[in-house]
């Protein structure tokens, strides 16, 4: 049965087999696979690549100007404050700006910040990098060839190691702590 490829793939088939010298499309795509839905699932993420349309995203207002997004936005359409379902309030584009660095948006001249309630604002916006940040890269490649090493029974990620009686630890599996702590700025903390 063929594999095939996420939707929203960290890095590209044919870039990871010239990287790593795996000479599988299988293999490639499983590993693939499994360390982009790594990156969502600790980044608590929605979106890697950038998105071809516009998403509608409900968030929780914080009492604060500021609106935390599951994905990097590469550009916002609408922010709504939310009312029984309806948009009560919605600002323009000179109301609100992008953080660059960050999943979020930060409302200018706003009198009043937005009250703490569930669902109350809507940010129409396009999620995803349209170039992925390089940490991001090369931390996913680091957990790629971890994760080849360790299915082909290679003994790999030696966390402790004592000289008498010898004896040596290894990771088993999950995140590598380094891919950890390159990942942790692009974690969504609400």
């Amino acid at each position: 049965m063929p594999i095939t490829i996420t939707s929203d793939p960290i890095l590209e088939v044919s870039e990871l087999k010239e990287i790593t010298g795996i000479n599988s499309d299988t293999k490639a795509t499983v590993l693939i696979n499994s360390v982009s839905k790594k990156f969502l699932n600790f980044t608590q993420r929605t979106h890697i690549n950038q998105a071809s349309a516009p998403i509608e995203e409900l968030s929780r207002g914080d009492g604060t100007s500021v609106i935390w997004l599951r994905a990097y936005a590469t550009s916002v359409t609408e922010v709504a404050i939310m009312s029984d379902g309806a948009a009560s309030t919605t600002y323009s584009s000179s109301d609100y700006g992008v953080d660059a660095d960050g999943p979020r948006v930060v409302l200018y001249n706003v009198a009043t910040p937005i009250s703490d309630a569930e669902d109350n604002v809507r940010v129409t916006y396009t999620p995803g990098w349209d170039e992925i940040p390089g940490d991001i890269i090369l931390a996913a490649l680091e957990q790629i060839i971890h994760e080849r090493d360790r299915l082909a029974g290679k003994q790999v990620g030696m966390t402790s190691e004592s000289l008498g009686k010898h004896t040596a630890s290894y990771e088993t599996g999950g995140l590598l702590e380094s891919v950890q702590d390159a990942w942790q700025p692009y974690r969504i903390m609400r």
